[in-house]
């Protein structure tokens, strides 16, 4: 979540779009705390008033973090440890896990933590450790050694409240036993768990794939471990190289199908190279013809879709994956993300609780739902889901960040400043420094506002709003000759970008403000104008209609325009704190305006 002074623009978007968007004044990107290339594609952007919320009273320090209860049923499964140290052993110890997972993802009523989500933990992590992180009762550990054609696999259940073995067993079999070994894990484990199968479902049915030829399952494992590296172009080369591999071997292998599915997908999401979507459409058709029993391809599809912005049939996709896995939290989160855009609300918070009530342990559920509660105003739940994040962990800088937003319009700065401290210590980044500057600014510490919209502009320094935004912190503070040099180099850029877009309206009251500090102020008001025109709805229109009349002198008009930016949604905590308007603060109207239940 980034902010600058005014505006909140909530936005997910592809690895390739958030590299072309241009953002208004101010902004929050969430970014949905992912690395993109492992778990999810977002593709859309929204803007967004923002409906009003409780006064809260401000706290010196940030809360400490919550962590969400332990599910019933709640189950997980740690990486393996290799035992020899081999890289064909680590093929066959992720495999295996990888394999569990999604068996028993499949037992209705067992809660099971994701392979991204159980692989934040080491092989053999203390029970408190695993409890603390994923929110299960128990999990299973194991370890895999191979010598020549030999395979051993020892494996344990344990009850993360206490440390005790429920059951520990090992099997000492050749290497190609490696399908029936991990069979009789998925076997063993649903006979232990506190989980009653349905009348007629076996754990053999839990299968959703036939199992190849080693060789080929070999060679599509190596395709599945290059695509969970950092997306790029190599890496996803790398990975149909492997998938293309093992359908050499099999050619009708549809999990190796589904994998090259799956990298046409977001292999479209970092080029934008619209070749990839009809490569993903035949990849996906294919896996889909030979089995259409694979939920990672209709849930693939559904990423597809929504990249392209065809969102009935994304819909249609995820639908089609829960059938068959109704514990995908892709999908799941998916259709949530799909349900708001049409606001289809309850239904949205739907979707998007029984992913985090699926799988407790998962930050990045909980950062979707905390900003579905953000985009519906509904502050205090967000704040509440932002904490589970950053409980559940610790080292995720976008979760201060968002925390830090929600404070923020909760006019909480004192909490959102700590916030934002925080995500600066994980990685400093320009719109964490801008993020704090803003935060100081609002607290009225001028210097600490001016320090850190410079480490903002070091980051980046051709970004012309935190240019703007140190205009006015310079301003404020009294060194206004060093404001009008800020205000004129973000006046050129402003400019520079209006040649790109002349009808950005966010962009043109941006120009419009500047403007109004170096005194054009009928330029102002012919960009203020004309930005109304092109968003009549926009609560930061006449946020900023209301700043440059006052600057002007017109003390009447500016109120006016403030108690409209009001109506439309502005946060009234946001707009009592701001430095520009303190010529306000003894005028009754404008307390009524700020104040008004």
């Amino acid at each position: 979540l980034e902010f600058r002074d005014g505006r909140a623009v909530v936005h997910k978007l592809s690895a390739a779009d958030a590299r072309r968007r241009r953002f208004s004044r101010t902004y929050m990107s969430v970014v949905g705390a992912l690395a993109l290339a492992a778990i999810f594609v977002y593709a859309y952007d929204q803007s967004i008033g923002l409906p009003q919320a409780e006064r809260a009273e401000p706290v010196a320090r940030l809360p400490e973090a919550q962590l969400p209860p332990i599910a019933e049923n709640a189950f997980a499964v740690l990486p393996f440890l290799n035992l020899d140290g081999s890289s064909e052993t680590q093929i066959f110890a992720n495999g295996l896990v990888d394999d569990v997972i999604t068996q028993l993802s499949r037992v209705p009523g067992l809660r099971v933590a994701s392979r991204g989500d159980a692989f934040t933990l080491a092989p053999n992590s203390a029970s408190q450790d695993v409890r603390d992180r994923l929110r299960v009762a128990m999990y299973l550990e194991g370890s895999v050694e191979m010598a020549a054609d030999k395979l051993r696999v020892t494996v344990q259940m344990i009850d993360s409240e206490n440390g005790f073995h429920v059951l520990a067993r090992k099997f000492d079999r050749t290497r190609e036993d490696f399908f029936d070994i991990r069979d009789e894990i998925t076997s063993l484990t649903v006979a232990n768990v506190r989980v009653a199968l349905p009348p007629g479902l076996r754990s053999s049915s839990l299968k959703v794939i036939e199992d190849p030829s080693l060789d080929a399952y070999v060679l599509y494992r190596q395709g599945i471990e290059a695509f969970r590296q950092p997306t790029s172009i190599d890496t996803l080369a790398s990975a149909l190289g492997w998938f293309d591999g093992a359908l050499a071997v099999d050619p009708e292998y549809a999990a190796a199908l589904a994998g090259k599915c799956a990298v046409y997908v977001d292999g479209y999401g970092e080029t934008n190279d619209a070749s990839y979507i009809g490569n993903a459409e035949a990849a996906c058709s294919a896996a889909l013809a030979l089995n259409p029993n694979l939920e990672m391809v209709h849930a693939a599809l559904g990423r597809l879709y929504m990249t392209t912005g065809q969102w009935q049939d994304a819909e249609t996709a995820y639908q089609a994956a829960l059938a068959i896995d109704p514990s995908s939290v892709e999908s799941l989160t998916g259709l949530g993300t799909i349900y708001a855009r049409q606001k289809r609300l309850d239904e949205a918070e739907a979707s998007l609780r029984k992913a985090v009530d699926i799988h407790p342990g998962d930050y990045r559920a909980y950062n979707r739902l905390g900003t579905f509660l953000f985009q519906s105003g509904r502050f205090e739940e967000a704040v509440e889901q932002y904490q589970y994040v950053v409980g559940l962990e610790p080292g995720d800088m976008n979760g201060y960040g968002n925390l830090g937003g929600a404070y923020t319009i909760l006019g909480n700065f004192p909490a959102a400043a700590s916030a934002y401290q925080k995500a600066l210590e994980i990685e400093p980044t320009k719109s964490t420094y801008s993020n704090l500057g803003l935060m100081h600014y609002y607290l009225g510490d001028m210097d600490a506002a001016i320090e850190n919209l410079n480490n903002a502009i070091e980051l980046q320094p051709n970004d012309y709003l935190a240019k703007s935004n140190l205009g006015d912190a310079l301003w404020i503070a009294g060194r206004s000759d060093e404001a009008k040099r800020e205000f004129e180099k973000a006046e050129r850029l402003i400019e520079a970008a209006l040649k790109v877009n002349p009808n950005d309206p966010f962009s043109m009251m941006d120009l419009a403000w500047v403007r109004a500090m170096l005194d054009k102020h009928e330029s102002a008001r012919d960009l203020m104008d004309r930005s109304r025109r092109l968003a009549p709805d926009d609560p930061y229109a006449y946020y900023y209609d209301g700043m440059i009349f006052l600057r002007a002198g017109d003390k009447e008009a500016a109120l006016d325009a403030l108690e409209t930016a009001i109506d439309k949604g502005y946060s009234r905590q946001m707009l009592a704190a701001e430095p520009h308007l303190e010529a306000l603060h003894g005028d009754p109207r404008f307390s009524e305006i700020v104040h008004a239940e």
